[in-house]
């Protein structure tokens, strides 16, 4: 799996814009680049921002983990509670074990791909968050009832009956 080497944990270019700049990457096409989420007015008006400033990433010590829903090839994911915000999210962990060289490049594009997309019908992400150490990252998003992979799983389920 391509990896890539992060200069910061976060990096803030002013209001509404977040980037993470890349310094290497066995990945030709993402070397010496800048991932930059869309401004903040292309968000829905109800979604609220945090805005690190100086302080940098969250701790996933703001989190309190309420229970494991599902875990996937690239990590891991915990239905949650913010303690700021008293609100219930999901809140994935990145697998990255395997990675000795820096940040999985597969978890990178789904960061991005989450950040550009702006559709109700795709999670929104909140906000990365770190744990103890860079190897720690969590992508704290939205949470919802039920997830696309289990509501197909009932559909095959249900038996439906066709009368002519």
């Amino acid at each position: 799996i391509p990896t890539v080497q992060l200069k910061r944990k976060c990096q803030l270019l002013g209001p509404g814009k977040n980037s993470i700049e890349i310094i290497s990457s066995s990945d030709p096409e993402m070397s010496n680049s800048k991932i930059e989420e869309t401004p903040e007015e292309k968000l829905m008006p109800s979604q609220k921002i945090f805005y690190p400033s100086f302080m940098g990433c969250r701790s996933v010590d703001e989190f309190e983990k309420m229970n494991w829903i599902e875990e996937g090839m690239y990590g891991v994911v915990f239905r949650a509670r913010d303690l700021r915000t008293n609100q219930t999210v999901a809140l994935k962990r990145l697998k990255m074990e395997r990675e000795r060289e820096g940040f999985p490049i597969t978890s990178l594009r789904e960061i991005n791909c989450l950040l550009k997309s702006r559709h109700e019908n795709v999670v929104h992400v909140k906000e990365v968050v770190v744990g103890s150490n860079m190897d720690k990252i969590f992508i704290v998003m939205e949470y919802v009832e039920h997830d696309l992979k289990s509501l197909m799983e009932m559909m095959k389920k249900t038996v439906h009956v066709r009368s002519n």
